[in-house]
């Protein structure tokens, strides 16, 4: 499936930080999904299905690249965990879920109401969707694989669109994490003083994408050796998802209530 291109969250030596924040959102998730048919959304490698499957009934990752859906498939398929290849930007195949788990893939959709009609057409009425994504005001770097990121009232007002019941709640991380965060704004703001103009930004698609996985490796690396978090990697322990303060949560957490048929 390739090396990190930031299209998805990191994973691996180097990426502790990463896959943490990430896998803590699946860990919250669990009690959502306990007994009940579950859909992720964006499942990429397969790691959080498989999270998910440890207490669902059922789990069904859909993906648009067809490799990750075939090295999930052979890596982590069974009678109760499958995989399928699906553009999520359409409707969906999937139509009976209880659950649609949708982590850190709502803002790379140009039409962000279409992905959440689809999502909660994908569940049953009264079914709920999961998502989170990032805080726009704790972000210190454009992704360029992200059409947009939200505040907490665009989020709400988003959601709030499409269902009456929507639960907000945040990914927050500890003084380890926050340290590592400071340690890597640092290393950002270095970098892009080197371009006062903009020029990266008329660039190539493709180079830039090259060029912004390589930095944020580089800045990565070096904000674990600053804040001092290489022998000592952050872990899901260092995150906790909660309501309360959004304005200084790292990822929204939001779960979505499909409204009931009369």
């Amino acid at each position: 499936m390739g090396g990190f291109t930031g299209e998805r969250p990191g994973r691996g030596p180097g990426y502790d930080y990463d896959d943490s924040r990430h896998r803590v959102a699946y860990l919250a998730a669990d009690p959502l999904v306990a007994g009940r048919r579950v859909v992720d959304a964006g499942s990429g490698d397969g790691v959080g299905t498989t999270m998910l499957a440890s207490s669902a009934a059922s789990v069904t990752g859909l993906d648009h690249h067809q490799p990750s859906v075939v090295a999930a498939r052979a890596a982590h398929g069974t009678e109760a965990v499958a995989f399928e290849v699906a553009d999520l930007s359409r409707p969906w195949p999937v139509h009976d879920a209880d659950v649609v788990v949708a982590f850190q893939i709502l803002e790379h959709f140009e039409d962000d109401h279409a992905f959440v009609d689809h999502a909660l057409a994908a569940v049953q009425p009264g079914g709920r969707v999961v998502l989170t994504t990032p805080n726009r005001l704790t972000t210190f770097s454009d992704n360029p694989w992200h059409v947009r990121e939200y505040v907490s009232a665009e989020l709400r007002a988003l959601l709030s669109s499409h269902a009456d019941e929507v639960d907000l709640r945040g990914v927050h991380g500890n003084e380890r994490v926050a340290a590592f965060d400071a340690a890597r704004r640092a290393e950002v703001t270095k970098w892009l003083r080197l371009d006062p103009w903009g020029l990266r930004d008329r660039l190539p698609r493709r180079l830039v994408g090259v060029a912004f996985a390589g930095l944020s490796t580089l800045v990565r690396r070096r904000a674990s050796t600053s804040s001092g978090t290489t022998d000592a990697p952050i872990t899901v322990d260092d995150f906790s998802v909660r309501a309360g303060d959004l304005d200084t949560c790292l990822d929204f957490f939001a779960v979505v209530t499909r409204p009931a048929q009369a």
